[in-house]
């Protein structure tokens, strides 16, 4: 049974505040729908990431790390029309730690993506691209009416 508490006075401690609240009875058929929706969907999730590990642990395998990231990479920009940069790799940490603290630990690169100044950076690389891509988008343009006109396009 549920209540409805705004209706509570938290200084009355007496259950006698509480009123009960009737809820429409639902269709079952449609909770089961809804039910098998939702589990057939995580289970063609977890088909497609398991063949998508299969296919890069291959790949990987046959061409090595970095040949295989690059491939990858450019796929995923080509495909997706997503422009993908490495800001950090995990060697680059892991030399970081090691040349400033004489430190190995192999499990860095997970502790240092899950920090608070990766965050930051993440937020600060996406205010950077917004902007760049403004001017990326009116360059463009005016390389393209540059081409079309023969003149110059105005500045400003």
């Amino acid at each position: 049974m549920l209540y409805d508490v705004s209706m509570y006075d938290q200084d009355d401690d007496d259950d006698e505040c509480l009123v009960p609240i009737d809820l429409p009875s639902a269709d079952q058929s449609v909770i089961y729908t809804i039910s098998q929706f939702f589990i057939e969907q995580d289970r063609k999730e977890k088909r497609v990431f398991r063949d998508v590990r299969k296919a890069l642990d291959q790949l990987y395998e046959k061409h090595g790390a970095d040949y295989a990231s690059i491939g990858i990479m450019n796929y995923i920009t080509a495909k997706q029309g997503w422009d993908l940069e490495i800001l950090l790799d995990k060697s680059e940490v892991e030399d970081f730690l090691l040349a400033r603290h004489n430190i190995y630990d192999e499990d860095i690169w997970q502790k240092v993506l899950g920090t608070a100044a990766m965050s930051e950076l993440r937020r600060e690389v996406f205010k950077i691209s917004q902007t760049y891509l403004a001017h990326a988008v009116l360059e463009a343009l005016g390389m393209e009416q540059q081409d079309n006109s023969g003149g110059a396009f105005p500045q400003g």
